[in-house]
């Protein structure tokens, strides 16, 4: 919380599971350096070996690593972790934090230990949130000064973006004698919104950051959502019109609540996942459709019908996606229960979770909209989950699953 917050009175309790250290080195510390040569599929993989120049992530259960290259020359070290599985105390001095990494990421250890440290900061209870960010007093929180979610996939840079230009439109309309208390309640209640669904997505998923099939499967999922709602919001000024907002909101309340759902489902398949299925790499491109909503809903000028009809088709998609990921999550955990599918293969993607005593009480198996084709052998085997259909043949005695419905 900082002095803003207090000034204003406007904080709200610190998260406090959350907590991070990081420092600067001078140099390239490179993660295509901490890979050996002869891991050849792993080195041309990305064109030119050129992973440098991107945020890498080093993965496990509870926390993760980042790798970040800075303008200076200098390369960017952090530790990020949950306290329920790595207790502060073990990363808040520069000793500590290369102690941790040499338990942990004992390769790149090695190739940092001998580096003087440029410089050091840990932060404890890094996540926090406000009741408002915007005041018809004539003031406004941006950045740090409004809240912060958590650093990883870098969310703070869009959530400055977002809260700039709703902070923009209220100095346009209250310069015009427009701006209104309700306007400013519907845009803290959005940013505020947008906030927690930021949090929810990225912290529910630390407990099984270091399982490879759940947690890829997540940020495939978390994608999808992303490249689908944020940008055709933005890029056409949803936020700043209430006849598009009202005119989405049906479509988009749907979408989140599924995405909420998702939310459970994942931290239910990770705590009872078999391990049976991995995967070495997923281009979250050559998910079917994905490059298509990142075209899509990249473009601006759209109108209310046009935008509406874009929104739908996400609702579509995300339905679907949610239906296979669950179907994924059986075969892992209990493969048996693929028999109780039904016939079409299509259930309500709303109610989709790993305890059968509640599906028939939550609804799984009465679903709201008409069965699709859904492409579970084209996703599911990007994660290594390659016999998924099979399975759904054994057990449902179905004699074709690719591409139609029997």
């Amino acid at each position: 919380m900082g002095r803003t917050q207090k000034k204003l009175g406007i904080a709200e309790p610190h998260n406090p599971l959350y907590s991070a250290s990081w420092f600067r080195l001078k140099g390239r510390i490179d993660v295509c350096d901490l890979v050996p040569e002869t891991e050849t599929e792993w080195h041309t993989r990305v064109m030119g070996n050129n992973r440098y120049y991107s945020t890498n992530h080093l993965m496990d259960n509870g926390r993760w690593v980042w790798l970040i290259p800075l303008a200076s020359g200098q390369t960017s070290i952090g530790i990020v972790a949950h306290e329920d599985f790595f207790p502060f105390a073990g990363y808040n001095t520069y000793e500590r934090t290369m102690q941790g990494l040499q338990r942990y990421e004992p390769i790149l250890w090695r190739r940092i230990r001998d580096l003087p440290p440029v410089d050091f900061q840990c932060l404890r209870h890094y996540s926090y949130d406000a009741k408002q960010v915007f005041s018809m007093d004539r003031w406004a929180c941006s950045g740090d000064a409004a809240l912060f979610s958590d650093p990883f996939r870098s969310p703070g840079l869009d959530q400055v973006g977002f809260a700039n230009l709703l902070i923009t439109e209220m100095i346009k309309r209250d310069r015009s004698d427009q701006l209104d208390a309700q306007t400013v309640n519907n845009f803290n209640e959005r940013f505020l919104a947008h906030h927690n669904r930021t949090v929810l997505a990225i912290q529910s998923a630390y407990p099984f950051f270091g399982d490879c099939l759940v947690c890829g499967t997540r940020l495939i999922w978390d994608n999808l959502r992303a490249f689908s709602i944020n940008p055709a919001q933005r890029f056409n000024n949803v936020y700043l019109d209430e006849q598009k907002t009202n005119a989405l909101l049906p479509i988009v309340s749907r979408i989140y609540a599924l995405a909420e759902r998702m939310a459970k489902l994942f931290n239910e398949w990770a705590t009872m996942t078999g391990k049976k299925y991995s995967y070495k790499f997923v281009d979250y491109f050559a998910v079917p459709k994905v490059l298509d909503f990142y075209h899509r809903n990249f473009r601006s000028r759209k109108t209310v019908e046009e935008l509406i009809a874009d929104h739908q088709e996400t609702l579509e998609y995300v339905e679907e996606v949610a239906q296979i990921i669950f179907l994924m999550a059986i075969a892992d955990t209990m493969p048996e229960m693929l028999a109780h599918m039904p016939s079409p293969l299509w259930v309500n993607a709303w109610a989709v979770g790993l305890n059968p005593q509640r599906w028939e009480a939550d609804g799984l198996f009465s679903p709201t909209s008409k069965p699709r084709p859904l492409m579970i052998e084209q996703f599911s085997t990007m994660f290594g989950v390659t016999d998924l259909s099979s399975k759904l043949l054994d057990e449902m005695g179905r004699t074709s699953l690719t591409g139609s419905r029997v």
